[in-house]
């Protein structure tokens, strides 16, 4: 088995010579490389810090970006990594240490879309080491600079030209 093994990785060794030395090749390598889902989805988890994920969770996160609708429009590379990207961050949310309907309740926000925005600025928030009732004071002091003004610009507020 270990000559076995030896002889692999020699083979293995040997081509990647050969690829590293022919540019084609190595384009050629790096671009299949960069389109597989797989390595799309460990680049954007390495960039916020979520990479050592288990088998399980990355293959999840594989499976769902396949099969996301947005990516059927993704057009560039940078297209499919925002896909990416929100997957990752759904995979990555674990459940808060105040219940999600205390948060919408304590800004009024339950049933209102906005209550979504506030969620995620409540994991970020937690994600920083604020838990509990700091949380909820951190986000008292946060959310009034980061929720749209009410009297800001509409669509339809606009002058005509």
């Amino acid at each position: 088995m270990f000559v076995e093994l030896e002889g692999a990785l020699e083979t293995l060794c040997q081509v990647a010579g050969r690829v590293r030395q022919d540019q084609l090749g190595t384009a050629a390598w790096r671009n299949h490389a960069a389109m597989s889902p797989e390595s799309e989805m460990l680049a954007v988890l390495a960039d916020i810090g979520r990479d050592a994920l288990d088998e399980g969770r990355l293959a999840y996160a594989v499976r769902r970006f396949k099969g996301h609708p947005a990516l059927n429009r993704a057009r560039t590379p940078a297209d499919r990594a925002s896909v990416a990207a929100v997957i990752a961050l759904e995979i990555n949310l674990r459940p808060l240490s105040v219940q999600y309907d205390q948060i919408l309740d304590e800004f009024g926000l339950i049933g209102d879309a906005m209550g979504y925005a506030l969620l995620l600025v409540a994991h970020g928030v937690e994600a920083a080491g604020y838990t509990g009732d700091r949380l909820i004071d951190v986000l008292r002091k946060a959310w009034p600079e980061i929720r749209p003004s009410t009297t800001s610009i509409r669509p339809n507020s606009l002058p005509r030209r």
